[in-house]
């Protein structure tokens, strides 16, 4: 069991770190503007819905901005979740846990940036990133904030019925929900 368990923690890593990069968030909150924009609604690089509003100070399209956490499989490990502000900032952590014969194994990311958007492509620019791990079965290993890559990462992405795909340059795709603010 728990050797499946492992597989798909490591699996979880690999999307996450593809994904990712290990980048982080951003700690500037802002309200969540989503401009009217409800369930039904696609923006991608081809709908006016993605032009920045300049006026207001917005940087990010409205229907990027607010919290956001990843859709979970049943035989999910990972949890991410981004939260992007009207401003052009994000924040973004990532916790990965399965059990070993000696308890439970976590591994966590954080980071956090600066977010610019170009028609379908998200561009997230690390700040600061740290990651840490727990492993109750080497914990001579453990480590605790340790710095993580400062790489930009691009991603595709596209909202649509309340739901955001980022898909990164190696084509891995991972959905988020929208969370209540």
């Amino acid at each position: 069991m728990w050797k499946t368990a492992a597989r798909d923690a490591l699996l979880g890593l690999t999307v996450m770190a593809s994904l990712l990069g290990t980048t982080g968030c951003s700690s500037e909150d802002e309200p969540d503007d989503s401009g009217g924009r409800g369930p039904g609604t696609v923006t991608t690089a081809t709908s006016g819905a993605t032009e920045p509003v300049e006026d207001d100070g917005q940087v990010l399209p409205g229907a990027l901005v607010g919290a956001w956490s990843s859709v979970e499989e049943k035989t999910s490990t990972a949890t991410i979740a981004y939260r992007f502000t009207g401003g052009g900032r994000y924040k973004y952590a990532g916790l990965v846990s399965y059990l070993v014969p000696e308890g439970t194994v976590k591994i966590t990311f954080v980071a956090e940036g600066t977010a610019r958007v170009d028609g379908s492509t998200l561009v997230l620019r690390p700040i600061t990133a740290t990651r840490s791990k727990e492993d109750p079965s080497a914990p001579q290993d453990d480590y605790t904030d340790a710095p993580s890559s400062l790489a930009p990462q691009t991603y595709t992405w596209q909202v649509e019925d309340g739901r955001l795909t980022l898909t990164g340059a190696d084509g891995n795709t991972v959905t988020y929900r929208r969370e209540p603010t």
